[in-house]
């Protein structure tokens, strides 16, 4: 009788040992991806700071330099010639279960989104996001956007422009990007300063 007992006792323990492990199993999945999710979300924003910072350092200084982005997710060039609401600028669109924005329309991630800017205050870059939900998933878009920058003093604009090696739209889902500078030049009241990014 008493070995019945211990035996009954050590099946209860199992099964409730059993009902335990698969009652948290979900759970910690779901906690592991989010986290997972939020190191992405934060991996691509700081990748469009370190990609603003680059390209004016390039457009400052020449030379080439190379980044890689490794979130999945597509990543697209919109040169300047282009007839579109995101000419001048990097697009990068992904999937996550969080976001580090609340859904809705376009918001500026950047001190100052204006148009145009005051040189020697502001960035030629803007960083905008947006995030909108679909399913159980959110879908999360970053913009690099170029604006033009004026020397109040002098009434001088400055611009840097986006170009691709085509001049066309660029994709990829393997986020590699290689930047140079092609040219300055100035045009009346406007300086130009023209960027390279081969995907």
């Amino acid at each position: 009788m008493k070995a019945q007992t211990q035996v009954v006792s050590v099946i209860l323990i199992i099964g409730i040992a059993i009902a335990a492990i698969a009652t948290i199993t979900p759970w910690s999945m779901s906690m592991i991806q989010k986290r997972k999710d939020a190191k992405a979300v934060d991996d691509a924003f700081n990748f469009f700071i370190l990609l603003d910072s680059k390209i004016r350092n390039i457009a400052q200084n020449g030379g080439e330099e190379s980044i890689q982005l490794n979130v999945p997710g597509k990543l697209t060039i919109y040169p300047s010639n282009i007839m579109d609401v995101n000419n001048n600028s990097i697009n990068f669109v992904f999937t996550s279960k969080v976001s580090n924005i609340a859904p809705g329309e376009w918001l500026c991630l950047s001190s100052n989104c204006n148009e145009t800017a005051t040189l020697g205050t502001d960035s030629f870059g803007v960083i905008l996001g947006k995030a909108l939900r679909e399913n159980d998933y959110l879908k999360i878009e970053y913009k690099l956007w170029y604006r033009d920058l004026l020397d109040r003093e002098k009434n001088q604009k400055y611009r840097i422009i986006i170009n691709t090696t085509d001049n066309q739209i660029k994709q990829t889902t393997t986020p590699y990007l290689r930047i140079q500078k092609l040219r300055s030049y100035t045009s009346q009241s406007l300086t130009i300063t023209e960027i390279n990014i081969i995907v």
